[in-house]
C-alpha cells in the first residue's frame, strides 16, 4: 500500500512540473511574437499615409517644388487630428537623411500639425540643376551630372508608439534631361462632322516618364497651334489642367457652327506642352479634321 501511495506521489510531481514547464515555455513564445517591428503601421492600429504632387520634379535654373500631403487615420479609417508629423528627405539607397532640395525656410527636417481631417502639408523645393552637375561648359541639354540623386524619399512620421515607429515615404524623381519624358496627345475622336450645331472631341494628354512611369500633378497648357477655329469647353483659345494619377490630362475641344466653317474640310491643329522655361522642353501636337456636311 505505501509503495502504491509512492508513486502515486511521484507521478503528480512529474505531472505538475510537466504544466508548469509549458506554462513557462508558452509565456516565452508570447513575449517574443507580440514584440512590434521597427516600422509600422501595427497593433497600436494608426496609419500614416504620404504623397507628392508632383511626382516628378523638374532640376533647371528655378527650384522646382512640389506638396507633400501626410494623411492620419485609425484602423477605421476615421481622421486623426493634433497629431505632430515629422518630414525627413531621405536618401532611398541608405534610408539616411539626404542634403538635396529643402523644405520651407530652408530646413531639411520640418514638423506640422494634422488638422481636422487628419492632414497635413508641406513644400518641398527640389535642387537647382546647377547643384547637380560637374561643370557648365556642356550644352544646356547634356549636362555632366557628378552624382545624380534621381529620386529622393520624403519621409512623414509619427512620434514613436511603445516600440513601434509609424512612417511612410513620398517618392519624389528628379529629372535633368528632357529626353527622360514622354508627352503624348491624342484626339477623340480626331475627325469631326458638322452638319449644324457645333461639334466636340476630347483631347488627352499623356506625360510620363520614358520607362512608362505616369507623372501626375504637372500642369500642362493647351493651345491652338494654328488660326483653325473652334474654342475649349471653358470659352478659350488655351487652357491649362493638371495631370491626375494616370498622367493624364484632359480638356474638351468645341467647333464652331456649321455656318462659321470657312470651307468644306479644316484642320485644327492643339498644341500641349509641359509648364517649363522652355515650352519646347515636352510638347506634343495632333489635329482634328472638322468637315462641314450638308
Amino acid at each position: 500500500m505505501r509503495r502504491s501511495i509512492m508513486k502515486t506521489k511521484s507521478n503528480i510531481l512529474i505531472i505538475v512540473s510537466l504544466v508548469l514547464m509549458l506554462a513557462f515555455t508558452s509565456s516565452c513564445t508570447r513575449e517574443a511574437v507580440d514584440t512590434p517591428g521597427p516600422i509600422g503601421p501595427s497593433t497600436y492600429s494608426i496609419i500614416i499615409e504620404a504623397d507628392a504632387s508632383p511626382n516628378v520634379i523638374i532640376a533647371s535654373t528655378t527650384r522646382d517644388s512640389t506638396i507633400i500631403t501626410a494623411t492620419v487615420t485609425n484602423f477605421q479609417g476615421i481622421p486623426l487630428a493634433s497629431e505632430t508629423v515629422v518630414f525627413e528627405i531621405i536618401d532611398p539607397d541608405t534610408m539616411l537623411a539626404e542634403n538635396v532640395g529643402f523644405f520651407e525656410g530652408n530646413k531639411t527636417v520640418v514638423t506640422r500639425v494634422t488638422d481636422s481631417n487628419g492632414k497635413v502639408a508641406v513644400k518641398y523645393m527640389g535642387p537647382l540643376v546647377d547643384e547637380l552637375i560637374e561643370s557648365d561648359t556642356t550644352p544646356p541639354d547634356k549636362y555632366v551630372v557628378t552624382d545624380p540623386p534621381g529620386r529622393v524619399y520624403i519621409r512623414a512620421s509619427l512620434s514613436w508608439r511603445g516600440e513601434q515607429f509609424v512612417a511612410d515615404f513620398a517618392p519624389v524623381e528628379i529629372i535633368i534631361d528632357f529626353n527622360d519624358l514622354e508627352l503624348f496627345l491624342r484626339a477623340d475622336p480626331n475627325v469631326l462632322w458638322i452638319v449644324g450645331a457645333p461639334q466636340k472631341s476630347t483631347l488627352t494628354a499623356t506625360l510620363r516618364k520614358v520607362e512608362g512611369a505616369p507623372i501626375k500633378g504637372r500642369t500642362i497648357y493647351f493651345t491652338f497651334d494654328n488660326n483653325g477655329p473652334g474654342e475649349f469647353q471653358n470659352g478659350m483659345r488655351t487652357a491649362f489642367v493638371t495631370t491626375n494619377a494616370n498622367g493624364e490630362a484632359k480638356v474638351i475641344y468645341v467647333s464652331p457652327d456649321r455656318n462659321h466653317i470657312a470651307s468644306d474640310r479644316i484642320n485644327v491643329r492643339i498644341r500641349a506642352h509641359l509648364k517649363t522655361e522652355d515650352p519646347n522642353w515636352a510638347h506634343a501636337e495632333t489635329e482634328i479634321q472638322l468637315n462641314r456636311g450638308n
